[in-house]
């Protein structure tokens, strides 16, 4: 059915994907139902050679927050309320490229405060992860130029 969350997100997912946003190629949404319950599928291209932001948090890997930025930035000008922006959910590639994925209940939708609580989120997840320990001076210059990005 187009009401159930898979469906949904491939709908939201191919009309980022068509707008350009970097986002992993959408291929198939699957559902079926089972009497009260149903199971979804919803596939996609790989992006290759990619780590998480919290693998690359982790592992003390050099990170381009501004880039990181700048990529969230893009797809809230574009509209998307992404319901779980967080560390794990923005892929890095070897090139310092970055995606977004994982849109369940995510929606697109007129700028507002909901942009704002995205970044939040994010802020929390790497807070949680251990970033401020990890990463040198995180809190006041890697989210700084973080920022700097996405209003850039």
């Amino acid at each position: 059915s187009h009401r159930t969350r898979s469906a949904q997100e491939f709908a939201l997912l191919t009309d980022m994907y068509g707008a350009d946003l970097p986002v992993p190629r959408p291929v198939a949404a699957h559902s079926r139902q089972d009497g009260l319950w149903y199971r979804a599928n919803l596939v996609t291209c790989e992006i290759e050679d990619t780590h998480t932001l919290a693998q690359a948090v982790i592992d003390g890997l050099d990170i381009d927050w501004s880039a990181i930025g700048r990529t969230i930035g893009r797809f809230h000008r574009w509209g998307l309320d992404h319901a779980d922006l967080n560390a794990h959910n923005i892929l890095i590639n070897e090139d310092s490229r970055v995606f977004l994925i994982d849109f369940d209940r995510g929606r697109r939708r007129a700028r507002g405060k909901w942009a704002q609580g995205n970044l939040q989120r994010l802020h929390r997840s790497l807070i949680k992860l251990g970033a401020e320990n990890r990463i040198d001076r995180f809190a006041q210059s890697a989210w700084r130029v973080l920022r700097q990005g996405y209003e850039s």
